[in-house]
């Protein structure tokens, strides 16, 4: 049915281009993150749909097989931050067969990539590795230096945050490091840059980790990059807080907050408020570290983001706990785990476990 196929397909395109749009214009910050958001909502129904048709024609359809692979990079933040991961999953293995079916290598590999995230946020570590390693090798044979780029960064937090091998991380994020050099990539050298400080952090090499820290802060000053001085300006703070200066931090983190204010970056807004929240709770001062964290909550509801929302609300009941105020600790935890259940956060059977023993401490008291 030649007929029903063309509109389907019509359909199914209109839809990409409408959540590629949705994606743009959230980037784009301020009132145009708004914008994006609120299309990418109204619109979601008919972007899944699209989505659905084209994965189920792309084995025999060349037109929906290429429309299926770019499915997934079309508003591909928000679709990470709103929707169930599982979902971002099949969407993107879908799209990994229709790059393989027709032939495109590059977006092939990107999918492997963006597959190797979607598992990393599940914490699924054998299946992250296996896509991570799969992207290197196909990046690699295909000459696509920033897809090596993107692959050894992934390996390298693999090996560092979950596998807790430090030595192999940083082996990773130097070859990152030269790749990023040799091709001029600014983003990948800072990136570079700051995962290997954040390393040395986590092994309390304060010096290491400052070293690497002011490198790129230098390399985000130096290309006048608003939204890599943030980051940075955060590993900073985040140095000091580790090392028991709470004013140097806090004067880092304000700095961040300022900058990222005065360059539209909301989500930059939020993470800065957070650092300063968790500074004021490491402090004990739970009632401007509660003032902090909800301050990043409405920036989190204001962009969309419901896993940093579910995250925050987690925050805050953590923080009322340690105040001794149980029973609204357990009301955000269970609001945290509403929001998180939604979209199947990894997270979320730690949080259920948290919860039981919270509520178990007053039946027991």
């Amino acid at each position: 049915m030649p007929k029903l196929r063309d509109a389907n397909l019509r359909h199914a395109a209109h839809y990409e281009a409408v959540a590629r749009r949705a994606g743009e214009l959230y980037q784009q910050g301020g009132t145009a993150l708004t914008s994006g958001l609120e299309l990418f909502v109204a619109e979601f129904a008919n972007i899944s749909a699209g989505q659905k048709w084209a994965a189920a024609t792309a084995k025999t359809d060349n037109a929906a097989a290429a429309l299926c692979m770019r499915y997934p990079e079309a508003a591909a933040y928000l679709l990470s931050q709103r929707e169930p991961s599982r979902e971002r999953v099949q969407w993107l293995e879908a799209a990994l067969a229709a790059a393989s079916r027709i032939g495109d290598r590059r977006a092939e590999s990107q999918r492997l990539g963006d597959l190797a995230l979607a598992h990393s946020d599940l914490n699924e570590v054998e299946l992250t590795l296996e896509y991570a390693k799969r992207r290197l090798t196909l990046a690699r044979e295909i000459g696509d230096r920033h897809g090596e780029i993107n692959a050894l960064a992934r390996l390298g937090m693999l090996y560092g945050v979950s596998l807790r091998q430090n030595e192999q991380a940083i082996r990773f994020y130097e070859q990152q490091l030269s790749v990023a050099r040799e091709i001029g990539a600014t983003v990948g050298e800072f990136n570079a840059l700051r995962s290997i400080g954040e390393t040395h952090l986590i092994a309390k090499d304060y010096a290491r980790a400052a070293l690497f820290f002011e490198k790129a802060l230098i390399l985000a000053r130096e290309n006048s990059n608003a939204h890599l001085l943030v980051l940075a300006l955060l590993s900073l703070g985040a140095l000091y807080r580790f090392q028991n200066l709470p004013d140097r931090a806090l004067e880092s983190y304000n700095e961040a907050v300022v900058t990222a204010e005065n360059s539209g970056n909301r989500i930059g807004v939020g993470q800065s408020l957070a650092s300063i929240g968790m500074l004021h709770e490491s402090l004990g001062d739970f009632d401007r570290a509660l003032e902090y964290f909800e301050r990043e909550l409405v920036i989190n509801r204001e962009v969309g983001s419901r896993r940093a929302e579910g995250h925050t609300l987690h925050h805050i009941a953590r923080v009322l706990r340690e105040a001794g105020r149980r029973a609204d600790a357990i009301s955000k935890q269970q609001a945290a785990l509403s929001v998180l259940e939604s979209i199947g956060d990894a997270s979320v059977a730690a949080f259920r476990r948290e919860l039981a023993a919270w509520t178990a401490e007053g039946e027991s008291s």
